[in-house]
């Protein structure tokens, strides 16, 4: 499939079986859905108006559990559409480009959906049909390769030089948060809550910033308001744990005696990386490196 694709001249790249069970009609509902600012338009059997022929109860849970299992493992790719599994879509070649798929077996939508920068998805329902000719490819290996696929996704981002660059990242922000503390707090002499909180908000800040022009460079939008947007967003998550943050702080100096510095380390060692990750994940969790 990928060879195909690479040798393919248009800027939108399909996928639909040969064997009579995708019925080719509903290409034409997948082009109409392929607007400006549709990345992947999926064909799916679990939207209104679609389904499957004559499956037996069987293959549907299987088919069920399986998407469950994907759900479980990658929540943030396989919960995009409602029929992950599809192998009937439409992607914008630019979508792709550059990016290494390598699918196993020939469920290629999730290597684009978990690899490629898919910020719009949009679905059209169609009704899976029975075989033409031919076997079916459906068996004990197939859900096996489909549950190293989900593995080999998941472990993906460990190997990837996004990581790298999100812990230097996270790295500076702690450290910028920890300097601007001790600059309000000892040389301007600023209350315990309010330092701890501007402090935060720097950290929060930076974070955004070098995100945007580094970790996710040339994925993540570089406009003004999408800038705003994302940290709007970073504010919003992280608000909670900022506070919870600040809560620590004062209770470790009130109930237990620590110094303000003291107890200001370690609620940042213990709570701000957590409130990073999940900033991250929540507001550049389109992004793929």
């Amino acid at each position: 499939m990928t060879c195909g694709w690479a040798h393919a001249r248009g800027e939108i790249l399909g996928v639909i079986d040969g064997d009579g069970q995708h019925p080719p009609a509903v290409v034409a509902d997948l082009l109409d859905a392929m607007t400006d600012r549709t990345d992947v338009a999926v064909a799916s059997r679990h939207v209104p108006g679609g389904g499957v022929s004559n499956w037996s109860a069987l293959r549907r849970l299987l088919s069920r559990g399986a998407q469950a299992l994907g759900l479980l493992l990658l929540p943030g790719t396989v919960g995009r559409v409602t029929d992950p599994m599809s192998g009937y879509f439409l992607v914008r070649r630019d979508v792709i480009a550059g990016t290494d798929l390598d699918p196993v077996g020939y469920k290629i939508l999730l290597e684009v959906l978990a690899r490629g920068d898919v910020r719009r998805v949009a679905e059209r329902p169609y009704v899976f049909l029975e075989r033409e000719r031919g076997e079916s490819k459906v068996s004990a290996g197939h859900y096996v390769g489909y549950l190293r696929h989900l593995m080999r996704l998941r472990l993906h981002p460990l190997r990837s030089r996004a990581l790298v660059r999100y812990l230097v990242v996270t790295a500076l922000a702690l450290l910028a948060d920890a300097l601007a503390f001790l600059w309000i707090f000892d040389v301007q002499g600023w209350n315990l809550t309010r330092s701890a909180a501007i402090a935060g908000e720097v950290g929060i800040l930076l974070t955004v910033l070098l995100h945007d022009l580094w970790t996710f460079a040339g994925r993540a939008a570089r406009s003004s308001l999408d800038r705003f947007r994302r940290l709007a967003g970073v504010q919003l998550a992280l608000g909670v744990l900022l506070f919870l943050r600040l809560l620590v702080i004062n209770a470790l100096v009130n109930w237990f005696g620590l110094g303000p510095l003291a107890a200001f380390l370690v609620a940042l060692a213990a709570v701000t990386p957590a409130s990073h990750l999940l900033g991250s994940r929540l507001t550049w969790r389109g992004v793929r490196s």
